[in-house]
């Protein structure tokens, strides 16, 4: 790989480059060699993993599995996944060692649908997905209806038509609001011929926030919810009767700040060179390093690890910050943002602050986080860290999304936030898998 991180190691060299730093760090030997068994080359589960009867789910631009994670922990079985981002489908494989690699595949959606029926079988309980539609952010410009993106939603329908669930599940971005009830047209205008009946599907959707699901985020999602129409009429079982359920599980969960995801977590120093993003050094961090603690000392950690000691931690590392933005970050205050008196001096934006007001801002700890895009990518700005003057790297970003210490993201440095700021926060894909795995429960 080049200095600059720019070129992307195959699967096989990354887990070999990682096993070789884990062999290099003083740990206990038992904790080491149980992690080192997550390196050793493997094309897929326990044969007696596949054969347990569990419901099985489709998870289509499945993204690093932030979705498939959540009806993982709820106890659902992925029976194929599916993206066009080679290193998300690396960080994938490596998370989800109980799907068979042959089930994890890279390429175009609409490239492979035809090809699902024969490599899962007997259709999904469970058509599961959050498809691209960046067009309908809030911070994208163009007309929604000119922008390619937005067509993507089409190929899930599509799968439904090929597939047959008996529920689906997409998420998307809050900017979809305004054509939700279009989207839930084309749903239920699917039609599926069967030697007794013809059925189609029932939608639905809601405005969910995954700060109410105990994710340490402000994060608004739109969540549309499918039944199959069989469903619907022998058992009752409608998409707003989940919604509602999802929405009542909410109620008592407990809420939790930035500062709940960033304990625990060892302070890092920023480095001010360029092209080091490959480099791990005990100041700036490292892919991987031992963890000095546990990993359950709290209850955000308690339930995003679920209950687990964590021996390892990964993606903690940060990010390069030039000297300027290291005086800039410093000289600010938590909520501080591009129009503060401190840095007006020296913030090199300042002329257009009407526009990038917002391009920089410090994080307030005793609040949930903004919400994490893949934006951070490009810069972190506008995600500063609330107590130390820098960025917040990919483990913290992944901290407020609620994925597990132990979740490694693969791929030259930056491209975790890529994959982070897209994912959905498994905590809050565990709470709506847990609505529709309850009543699978009761109609078995």
């Amino acid at each position: 790989m080049s200095s600059k991180g720019n070129r992307r190691r195959s699967y096989d060299d990354e887990l070999a480059a990682l096993r070789n730093k884990i062999e290099t760090i003083p740990a206990p030997t038992r904790g080491r060699n149980r992690e080192l068994s997550r390196f050793t080359p493997a094309s897929g589960p326990n044969p007696s993993d596949i054969d347990a009867p569990r419901p099985t789910v489709v998870d289509l631009f499945c993204g690093a599995g932030g979705l498939s994670l959540g009806f993982t922990q709820a106890g659902f079985r992925i029976s194929l996944a599916c993206d066009l981002d080679a290193v998300a489908c690396d960080t994938f494989r490596f998370n989800h060692p109980d799907v068979e690699h042959s089930r994890i595949i890279t390429g175009d959606v609409r490239e492979h649908l035809s090809l699902f029926p024969q490599i899962i079988g007997e259709g999904p309980d469970v058509l599961a997905g959050g498809p691209p539609c960046q067009g309908f952010s809030h911070v994208n410009q163009r007309s929604p209806k000119d922008d390619p993106r937005n067509a993507l939603y089409r190929d899930f329908v599509r799968a439904a038509e090929i597939l047959h669930p008996k529920f689906i599940v997409m998420e998307n971005v809050r900017g979809m609001t305004r054509i939700a009830d279009a989207v839930c047209r084309d749903f239920e205008s699917v039609s599926i011929t069967t030697a007794e009946q013809t059925l189609s599907y029932k939608a639905s959707y809601h405005l969910f926030n995954a700060y109410d699901f105990g994710v340490a985020q402000n994060r608004q999602r739109l969540i549309f919810i499918c039944v199959r129409t069989d469903i619907v009429d022998s058992d009752g079982v409608t998409p707003e009767l989940l919604l509602r359920h999802i929405a009542i599980s909410c109620e008592n969960r407990s809420q939790y700040t930035l500062a709940d995801a960033l304990d625990y977590l060892r302070p890092l120093e920023a480095p001010h060179k360029m092209h080091v993003g490959e480099i791990d050094t005990p100041e700036w961090g490292g892919k991987v390093e031992l963890n000095p603690y546990k990993g359950n000392e709290s209850p955000y950690l308690r339930q995003i690890n679920l209950e687990r000691t964590i021996p390892y931690i990964y993606n903690h590392k940060a990010r390069y910050c030039s000297e300027l933005n290291h005086e800039i970050y410093s000289l600010m205050k938590q909520g501080d943002d591009g129009t503060c008196h401190s840095i007006s001096n020296i913030f090199p934006y300042k002329h257009r602050n009407r526009i990038f007001k917002d391009k920089y801002f410090r994080l307030f700890a005793d609040r949930p986080c903004r919400t994490i895009t893949a934006h951070l990518r490009s810069d972190c700005h506008s995600h500063i860290h609330p107590t130390q003057p820098r960025g917040l790297n990919p483990r913290e970003a992944a901290r407020a999304q609620s994925f597990p210490d132990d979740y490694l993201f693969m791929g030259p440095y930056l491209i975790p936030y890529i994959h982070i700021g897209n994912a959905v926060p498994p905590v809050m894909g565990r709470v709506i898998a847990s609505s529709i795995m309850n009543y699978l429960k009761r109609s078995n």
